[in-house]
């Protein structure tokens, strides 16, 4: 029933906010990835949970079809130094998608705007790694939960930082092409149809694209950190499975259990094709589902979701 139910929304989705997607794929991705979230989730079934860095807000509209209650929460603009792209989104697709039981509130996840031992669960996917301040963060989660109250959170690891490398180059090896296609394209074009200045033109384009690739990869050679780090050796340190628990386990949360939900490389596929990348996650999710019960199989996932718990002698 529960997949069912997802499904339908994400065919709404698909069907009605394609221009709400921050990425070709997402809503597959998504799905695929709440899918195997959902066997932890029946602790949560009926109760009133936050998602903090919520995106579009579609995974919030998804738990919301087994939730008395969401929060969806992120930055109010977009910023690409945070990955946030603003709050604009989530507010229209959960308005298109006619969902009273979804709040959506602009507001950073170091500060969260609601009373102590509000909410019965917490969740967060891929947004911890972008917050330069993880500890207050996780401080700000522990006073909004409620005595034993549940936080789920899904983070990349160190996986995403090894498969950075040979992803760059590949996407390096296909916008060249591109380039280079379109040139000669234009080169092939009658000259009738080639305005004056047309060879200068193409040279402007190829030059701005030159341009625009030394800004976004000011540490080419090597790859741009995914989140907030200097560099992607401090991002794949700090990424590690160990690293994630440990700053559960310093700020009173008891983690309960941690499985791997992406067992593929996603950053290399995505660089020639986001859509391909998550219709492969798509595809192999109930292969997911076997191996993420096989503990050496955890350390080489792409994300993990981490499941712990308030501490009950800490709890307010």
């Amino acid at each position: 029933m529960a997949k069912e139910v997802i499904e339908r929304i994400c065919r709404v989705a698909e069907r009605d906010a394609k221009d709400l997607e921050p990425w070709p794929g997402y809503f597959i991705a998504k799905k695929s990835e709440t899918l195997l979230f959902l066997d932890y989730f029946q602790q949560a079934i009926g109760k009133t949970g936050l998602e903090i860095g919520c995106g579009n807000g579609f995974q919030s509209c998804l738990l919301a079809q087994f939730s008395k209650r969401i929060v969806a929460t992120d930055m109010p603009w977009e910023s690409t130094a945070s990955h946030s792209i603003g709050i604009c989104k989530a507010r229209k697709l959960v308005g298109l998608l006619n969902l009273s039981n979804v709040d959506v509130v602009s507001c950073s996840g170091t500060s969260l705007p609601f009373s102590s031992g509000y909410f019965d669960f917490v969740y967060s996917s891929s947004a911890l790694e972008h917050i330069k301040d993880r500890q207050a963060v996780i401080r700000e989660i522990h006073r909004v939960l409620k005595p034993d109250g549940t936080l789920f959170l899904t983070v990349p690891t160190h996986v995403l930082g090894v498969f950075s490398f040979p992803s760059l180059y590949i996407y390096l090896i296909k916008r060249s092409a591109e380039v280079i296609f379109d040139s000669i394209k234009e080169m092939l074009r009658p000259s009738r149809n080639k305005g004056p200045g047309a060879g200068y033109k193409n040279s402007r384009t190829r030059g701005a694209y030159l341009k625009r690739f030394c800004a976004n990869h000011p540490s080419f050679p090597l790859p741009e950190p995914h989140g907030d780090y200097s560099t992607v050796f401090e991002e794949m340190r700090s990424m590690f499975p160990k690293a994630w628990l440990d700053l559960l386990n310093k700020n009173k949360f008891s983690v309960k259990s941690w499985h791997g939900i992406l067992f593929m490389p996603w950053n290399l596929i995505e660089a020639v094709s986001p859509y391909c990348a998550a219709t492969c996650y798509r595809a192999l999710v109930k292969v997911f589902q076997k191996m993420r019960f096989i503990n050496f199989f955890n350390y080489f996932s792409y994300l993990i979701l981490i499941v712990s718990q308030k501490r009950r002698a800490d709890a307010e």
